[in-house]
């Protein structure tokens, strides 16, 4: 397809945007792109990130994987349209949390108390599985609609969040113990999943969006 620029929003395959981050596109092109607000800085960050994030989210339905890069000046959003076409986002960085909020669709629960489950077994194997059947009765085994991972990286550490929701509200799927970015209970990528479902709020999975930063950036003291 031929890339298109619509105000701040950019509609381009991955072919075209691997180019556009290599500089390897041709010149009109290039430069549509870099005349939206803040696209410059944006992909600045995916030549020389400072964190990349991926988040992995799955319903019964199927699943999309979504991209970011947080650079000194700007975030960059890579999001799917649908199984060719994406969308590049240019945003503040200080928009990271909000944005992660969106795009796992992150809202409050209508259920009562909730206790944590001690889970058997990884159930993000299942919920991740190619086979439509085996999502579907993981999702439904466990009583949600959706589960989504958060990969975040930095020049020296790497972190997975896992979490899953549904009617009742959010989950987070941690280890146990288990140390975090900033001071969240996210799962290093290097170790287990989860082996423990939390009940937690959307306000609480919220604030541990926005710890992201400077958990992993800011220097400990």
């Amino acid at each position: 397809m031929t890339i298109e620029v619509e105000r701040s929003v950019v509609r381009l395959t991955m072919a075209e945007f691997e180019g556009l981050a290599a500089g390897d596109l041709p010149e009109d092109a290039r430069l549509r792109v870099l005349g939206v607000p803040g696209m410059p800085e944006a992909l600045a960050g995916v030549r020389e990130p400072l964190l990349v994030l991926q988040v992995d989210l799955v319903v019964a339905a199927g699943g999309r994987t979504h991209f970011g890069w947080v650079g000194a000046e700007a975030l960059a959003l890579l999001l799917p349209v649908d199984d060719t076409v994406w969308q590049l986002l240019a945003l503040p960085v200080d928009q990271l949390a909000v944005s992660l909020a969106r795009i796992v669709g992150l809202g409050p629960g209508r259920g009562g108390p909730r206790s944590p489950r001690d889970l058997a077994a990884n159930p993000f194997d299942a919920f991740f599985s190619a086979d439509r059947q085996i999502r579907a009765a993981a999702l439904e085994e466990h009583g949600v609609d959706v589960a989504w991972t958060l990969g975040v990286r930095s020049q020296d550490e790497e972190w997975l969040m896992a979490a899953a929701a549904g009617a009742a509200g959010p989950w987070l799927c941690v280890p146990a113990p288990g140390p975090a970015p900033g001071d969240g209970d996210a799962v290093p990528s290097g170790g287990s999943m989860a082996m423990v479902a939390e009940p937690v709020s959307a306000t609480e999975i919220y604030r541990r969006f926005t710890t992201i930063v400077p958990g992993l950036l800011t220097p400990s003291s």
